[in-house]
């Protein structure tokens, strides 16, 4: 939970949950299945917990999709980001032979901060 105190800072709260809060989300969770699947009712226990697993994976399975297209998504952005920038750059001609200095700068320096480590 995120609040905003008097001078507009955000402060992050955290609750600690115990296993009581995690069991009181499992039986919410199974209740809703029941609910929503009245089908349950005549199943045997072992095709319940079955089912309940099912349901459980299936959400995070989802989850990580989301997940997983978000991630595709920024990575998209940077790449993206970064090629405008190089086409910028290299429309250029002063900015392109900064860039090149910059990173040969950068490299001779990453070479000789590791040579200095061994």
């Amino acid at each position: 939970m995120t609040t905003i105190d008097d001078n507009n800072k955000q402060e992050d709260e955290f609750e600690i949950t115990s296993h009581d809060d995690a069991e009181e989300a499992i039986r919410l969770h199974i209740t809703s299945l029941i609910m929503n699947h009245p089908e349950i009712k005549k199943m045997k226990p072992n095709e319940l917990s079955k089912f309940i697993k099912n349901s459980i994976n299936s959400s995070l399975f989802k989850r990580k999709k989301i997940i997983r297209v978000w991630s595709f998504g920024t990575s998209i952005y940077r790449y993206s980001a970064l090629g405008y920038t190089v086409f910028t750059v290299y429309q250029h001609p002063i900015l392109a032979k900064m860039a090149i200095i910059g990173c040969w700068t950068i490299g001779k320096a990453i070479i000789v901060s590791t040579i200095g480590l061994f």
